[in-house]
């Protein structure tokens, strides 16, 4: 079955090239330090607000806006190493870099077009299911629930391939979202059974982040800390390995075909 050779071949690629777990660490690393602050300031916030406090929130905004750019760039950057494997040549992170550089603007632009896209919808959908809750109407707030959930999917769906067409491709960044959006719906089937996949994922991780963070008062500090580092650490190998799927699907099983046909 093609799907489970997409996972089996993303897991051994990763299995062979260990160094490829290392930008999303650094990503997760960056994250942990607004994290770690978040508690302390949400409190304080509530007990002592000042101009200080907003300042520090204001810079930690910035600070994950910025941290969000670089983890964009890293994920623009798996293509080339996907790409480079199924080559045969050696996975680099200097040649990576030197043609996401070439590609960085398109490889960029689109997946957080295709973001901005996802949380308008997000956010619009959002709208009938807050007043829902407002106003006491939870059968109705359900059925918005699953609506917007059924719409995240989708847009995962369509979107699956953002990432490796506007990397590896050589259209502009409307094009290369077209062409993303075009593969996905010729490939609806496998590419819908993969983005469950990564779906689950995402839900491993957030349902870990949970557990961690129900459990902190119950938990010695360098119990929690051991339990955060972990987690994060988890959260870095997971991500990873859902951003490896996508461009091996595209490269090895998607313009494989498309080459031989």
């Amino acid at each position: 079955m093609k799907i489970i050779n997409v996972l089996k071949d993303s897991f051994l690629l990763l299995l062979k090239k260990p160094k490829l777990f290392l930008p999303k660490i650094f990503v997760a690393l960056l994250y942990s330090m607004v994290i770690l602050l978040l508690p302390k300031m949400a409190v304080s916030s509530l007990q002592e607000p000042s101009i200080e406090l907003f300042y520090s929130a204001l810079l930690a905004f910035v600070f994950v806006l910025l941290v969000s750019f670089v983890d964009v760039c890293i994920n623009a950057i798996f293509p080339f190493f996907v790409e480079d494997y199924f080559k045969g040549r050696d996975v680099s992170f200097m040649r990576a870099i030197s043609l996401f550089r070439k590609r960085a603007f398109v490889a960029v632009a689109s997946p957080v077009i295709a973001e901005i896209a996802a949380i308008s919808l997000i956010a619009l959908l959002s709208f009938p299911l807050s007043l829902s809750i407002i106003y006491g109407n939870y059968l109705l707030a359900f059925f918005f629930m699953l609506i917007e959930i059924a719409a995240i999917f989708a847009l995962a769906v369509i979107f699956f391939l953002v990432y490796p067409v506007a990397s590896l491709g050589k259209s502009n960044v409307f094009s290369s979202l077209g062409n993303s959006i075009s593969l996905a719906r010729k490939n609806i089937g496998s590419v819908a059974r993969l983005a469950v996949f990564s779906f689950a994922i995402s839900a491993i991780t957030f349902m870990l982040s949970f557990a961690v963070e129900f459990s902190e008062a119950g938990l010695e500090k360098w119990l929690f800390l051991l339990a955060f580092i972990l987690l994060r650490l988890f959260v870095a190998v997971f991500a990873t390995y859902q951003y490896i799927i996508n461009p091996v699907y595209y490269v090895k099983y998607l313009r494989e075909k498309k080459v031989s046909a």
